[in-house]
């Protein structure tokens, strides 16, 4: 555990050193980073991770190639065929896991890697953020999830541009990785509303109050729905007691989200004239923690929703390194740093 917390500080620090110096170095560094973060992923042991032996087997053993699979499939272990295809045309090629495992880790990479590019204003410190918040959990055990989220990321520039059609394929494509990927669609109209700062803080409230009155009156219409639609059964189910039951309003990332909210929200001015996409961040995090608060009984349900827009989160807090002098830096990068040692430590205890 020490040589985790060792390791990080020591690539943290790196990472903030090159930071200072020219975007083509930043980017070799991204660069060189991601692949080797994707033979991680590659070579990991697949039995200290759950759900990775489930997608070895049903790749091995469930897994047709090229010339003998159908639209007809069976798919053992998920329902997405968009995952299945790749292990189809893996399996045309070899039956060997790694390479599987190697393809599925390049894939995500690779959109980790345009994500980053295209609205990151500190690469390096992007990256470092999102292995420590996000990173473990998506690509070595929810690995649908994970390159469906990612997807989603790439078309928040939909969204600020007010690209109906391209935002609703990209997101049709996530979710032949994860069907949670629709979850991420109303985002689109959230940016309709001109919403003030005023506005966010009372929706805020008026969402915590909602739930603390009704949450029986939810739990009971979100349990009836899933019985009818036969949907996100296993996360609302009473007798899967691990997945489906949450600690309501005295889950601490309500507390969390809620402040990394208002603080976004209240440096409005700020944060929108460093990114053209400040309101979409905003919002999509609003929506996030709006989830989280409403469903906040169902531990799997809650998370796995709002997480999808909280990944927003690793894009935008470093723009406030921007809000400093130069001189001052040293202030934001070690309040990230602490960020990260956090979530890594959160992580390492799950």
């Amino acid at each position: 555990m020490i040589l985790v917390y060792l390791l990080f500080t020591v690539y943290y620090i790196l990472c903030m050193a090159i930071t200072r110096s020219g975007q083509r170095k930043q980017n070799e560094m991204l660069v060189c980073s991601l692949i080797v973060y994707m033979f991680l992923i590659t070579f990991r042991d697949p039995s200290l991770w759950s759900d990775t032996q489930g997608y070895i087997i049903g790749f091995k053993y469930h897994t047709k190639d090229l010339f003998h699979f159908t639209f007809h499939d069976s798919i053992v272990g998920y329902t997405e065929f968009g995952f299945y295809l790749i292990g189809v045309i893996v399996k045309t090629f070899t039956t060997h896991e790694r390479i599987y495992l190697l393809v599925v880790g390049a894939l995500s990479m690779f959109i980790l890697y345009k994500d980053i590019r295209r609205y990151a204003v500190f690469p390096l410190i992007v990256l470092c953020l999102y292995l420590a918040r996000f990173g473990f959990g998506r690509h070595f055990v929810q690995i649908r999830a994970g390159i469906a989220i990612l997807i989603v990321v790439w078309a928040l520039r939909y969204i600020t541009n007010r690209q109906l059609w391209r935002y609703f394929m990209a997101v049709t494509v996530a979710s032949f990785f994860h069907i949670s990927a629709f979850i991420a669609l109303p985002t689109y109209f959230l940016n309709s509303i001109p919403l003030k700062k005023k506005h966010v803080v009372e929706i805020l409230v008026t969402t915590l109050v909602f739930t603390s009155i009704y949450s029986v009156q939810i739990n009971k219409k979100v349990t009836a729905w899933s019985m009818d639609t036969k949907l996100a059964l296993s996360y609302t189910d009473n007798r899967q007691t691990m997945k489906s039951t949450g600690q309501g309003l005295h889950n601490p990332m309500i507390i969390y989200q809620s402040a990394i909210l208002l603080l976004l929200t209240f440096n409005e001015k700020r944060l929108g004239e460093l990114s053209p996409h400040y309101i979409t961040f905003r919002n999509g995090y609003l929506y996030s923690t709006v989830w989280l608060i409403i469903l906040s009984s169902f531990h799997v349900l809650s998370a796995r929703g709002s997480t999808i827009t909280a990944t927003y989160e690793c894009f935008f807090l470093p723009f406030f390194i921007r809000m400093f002098k130069k001189q001052d830096r040293f202030i934001p990068y070690m309040a990230l740093y602490l960020y990260a040692v956090i979530w890594i430590t959160i992580n390492i205890n799950k």
